[in-house]
């Protein structure tokens, strides 16, 4: 809902807007408002114009509506690796630009080579947790979750975002028993050391 600014609105008068050629109702608010739902549009500045009776009303500058992109539905597979890092991870979304350079940026720093897989997906590797945030530790069993990007060539604005998470790594002194039969149901005792 845009509200439009000035004077002099007749609240028994029927005003429109118009966004770029579009015509929608407006509606009275008080006699220095009116306000209108935009149309659909795409993503840009476009001129607005008060309208009663199929008439333009006068503006003593331009009325200025800038349709911004919807933010894109984004995912990433696996959300989640090893502190080691070289998982492969795929990062979704509704498009991806067919550009050269583009890259996942972990923790904001570690630029890692991504590759196109189709319009709507990437994939890249995980690097180690050291490298995308040195200054982060995983404690055994404690998560580190960093930013994930995915810019173009330029860098100079993300394409999208996500987040990605580091699993602390464990070190398994033992498993016992170290084999059981098919179908066979059993407790496992792990030892972890």
């Amino acid at each position: 809902v845009v509200t439009v600014r000035g004077r002099g609105f007749d609240p028994v008068a029927r005003y429109g807007c118009v966004f770029a050629g579009t015509t929608v109702d407006a509606t009275f608010l008080t006699p220095r408002a009116l306000s209108c739902t935009s149309p659909a549009g795409h993503a840009g500045p476009v001129v607005v114009n008060v309208v009663t009776d199929g008439a333009v009303l006068p503006s003593s500058s331009p009325l200025l509506f800038e349709y911004a992109l919807e933010a894109p539905s984004v995912s990433v597979s696996p959300s989640h690796g090893p502190v080691t890092g070289g998982t492969v991870v795929t990062v979704a979304s509704s498009f991806v630009p067919d550009v050269d350079g583009i890259v996942c940026l972990f923790g904001g720093r570690t630029q890692m080579p991504a590759i196109r897989l189709n319009s709507e997906s990437v994939a890249c590797v995980s690097p180690a947790l050291s490298d995308a945030n040195p200054e982060a530790t995983a404690a055994p069993g404690a998560p580190v979750t960093v930013s994930l990007s995915v810019t173009d060539g330029s860098h100079d604005a993300a394409l999208f975002e996500h987040t990605y998470t580091y699993l602390a790594s464990v070190d398994i002194a033992s498993v016992f028993p170290a084999a059981l039969a098919r179908g066979e149901d059993t407790a496992v005792e792990v030892v972890i050391g």
